[in-house]
């Protein structure tokens, strides 16, 4: 697995705030070119001698702000870091922004993964959620990105949105694998204080996500998507290199408001007020992991992904044999099937990773 460093850009910019959105986010545009700025004077006094082997450009919505914008970030990022040859490098976008000009954009600067919004292929769940693109945005989205020679395309969706039922989840795998995208996230719907479903009354019950999870992953397993994390699918070969980075505590640095790095064993992030980080207040606030922390960020990273926990691994650097000090809660999950212990590693079960949460509650 990719172990070298990642990098992650925040762009807070959207052209509407979806009803379901907690993230750092503005619709007010004034301080774009403020903000890029901000960003790029972070990044030159950031820049580490380590060679990047992954780029993920997030928000908000990248594909929102004035393409020459990315080109500047992009350019900004070479200057100060050395990219690897293979460098994955993605930018998030929603379907209806995906433009001629932003897909050449983003061609020159060397982006070679999408990651576009779908969120539901229905269109009255759409428009009930403040999502600004219709479904057929979607696929008109990816023709413009391969027309660049952009393949590496992957879709989002949502589960448990008000109005979805399972026969829509079921409709939602079939427009993705029409679209012949590589890879597709499947997100839990939580609906966060604050935000309009919150204020709406709006409700998730988990029992009913967890169907529909199931109903979609065993639609598109049968189309050739395998799951190497709890919330994503690939085609074997098209697994989020960056993404990974995330479970496998590989180094990341993070640039603009409130995005989070971990560098040198430190947790650290930025902070979330936008025209504060204009202001060049960045306000980064870092963490040393305690012991306690580590053994238990392990567990309930590793135990996220099918490739799960490596028990050798994890007791050199925590100086514990998990086997021995949770013989009990491990004898239990396997006796039920929750997990397995196979080469080596202890990994979530097909019938486990419904129940992932009370699994690492076990091992913690």
């Amino acid at each position: 697995m990719d172990k070298g460093l990642g990098i992650y850009i925040h762009i807070p910019f959207c052209k509407r705030k979806c009803d379901y959105c907690a993230f750092v986010s503005q619709c007010d545009f004034s301080l774009e070119k403020r903000y890029i700025e901000a960003l790029c004077r972070e990044i030159r006094e950031r820049g580490t001698p380590d060679t990047v082997t992954t780029v993920y450009v997030g928000g908000g919505t990248p594909s929102s702000i004035e393409s020459g914008r990315l080109c500047e970030v992009f350019d900004c990022l070479r200057a100060s870091f050395t990219f690897s040859t293979d460098c994955e490098i993605t930018v998030e976008a929603n379907p209806e922004s995906v433009t001629e000009d932003f897909c050449g954009a983003i061609k020159k600067s060397g982006v070679n993964r999408v990651s576009l919004g779908l969120q539901s292929s229905d269109d009255e769940i759409l428009k009930s959620i403040g999502r600004i693109h219709r479904a057929s945005d979607f696929p008109k989205a990816v023709d413009r990105l391969r027309n660049v020679g952009i393949t590496n395309i992957s879709g989002d969706i949502i589960l448990g949105l008000p109005g979805q039922d399972e026969a829509k989840v079921l409709r939602d795998a079939d427009f993705l694998m029409s679209a012949n995208v590589k890879h597709i996230s499947a997100y839990a719907l939580q609906v966060e204080e604050g935000t309009p479903l919150f204020k709406r009354g709006a409700k998730v019950d988990p029992d009913y996500q967890a169907d529909l999870y199931d109903a979609f992953y065993s639609r598109i397993s049968r189309g050739g998507f395998v799951r190497y994390e709890v919330s994503n699918f690939a085609v074997p070969g098209y697994e989020s290199r960056h993404n990974l980075k995330y479970w496998i505590r590989a180094p990341y640095l993070g640039f603009g408001a409130a995005a989070h790095s971990f560098y040198d064993g430190k947790r650290g992030y930025n902070t979330s007020d936008v025209r504060a980080y204009c202001d060049g207040k960045r306000d980064y606030t870092e963490t040393v992991l305690s012991a306690a922390d580590l053994r238990e960020e392990r567990i309930m990273l590793a135990l996220r992904t099918v490739y799960g926990l490596d028990l050798a691994e994890y007791e050199r650097s925590c100086g514990e044999n998990l086997l021995v000090s949770k013989s009990k809660e491990i004898d239990r999950l396997l006796r039920g099937g929750f997990i397995e212990i196979e080469g080596g590693a202890l990994r979530a079960t097909d019938k486990g990773f419904y129940v992932l949460s009370s699994i690492i509650t076990e091992l913690i």
